[in-house]
């Protein structure tokens, strides 16, 4: 039992976890001096992604809601696909304040490896509303060939 009743923050109303908002702050105050830091939000899950396996070819699927096409950057080297962007910040008007805020902005970059047997020059990636669809053909599988052996 209890006795002494814990007396609600004001910020759980709105969902907000202090612990979350810690990480975030931290976050936030190493890339401003480390512009380039692997964020956490970054190594774990973002964006998030999905790899299918498919007869002919290989699908990614990435989420990249509020991000505009034109701050979307993929590159290939080797066998690794790498996805940059930026989601940009909005300007706040005179007179608005955020009561809370858990989107989190600024440059990410996320890298995948993939399967050999994929031909990246001819890939194709189409994105729309919010989702990047990467479809990258495979090889054509190598035959093994018979060599004879003369008598």
């Amino acid at each position: 039992m209890n006795r002494w009743p814990r007396k609600p923050n004001n910020m759980e109303e709105f969902g907000v976890s202090p612990i979350r908002d810690i990480f975030r702050l931290t976050d936030k105050i190493l890339s401003e001096f480390i512009p380039d830091i692997v964020r956490y939000e970054t190594a774990a899950s973002f964006p998030a992604m999905e790899l299918i396996d498919k007869e002919n070819e290989m699908v990614l699927k990435v989420e990249l809601p509020g991000i505009e096409e034109e701050n979307i950057e993929l590159n290939v080297k080797g066998d690794v696909l790498t996805i940059k962007g930026e989601r940009k910040k909005e300007e706040v008007k005179e007179g608005e304040n955020y009561l809370f805020s858990e989107i989190s902005y600024g440059k990410f970059e996320r890298s995948i490896r993939l399967p050999k047997n994929v031909d990246f020059d001819k890939a194709e990636a189409e994105f729309k509303n919010g989702i990047l669809v990467i479809r990258i053909p495979k090889k054509e599988e190598e035959k093994t060939k018979k060599i004879p052996i003369k008598k």
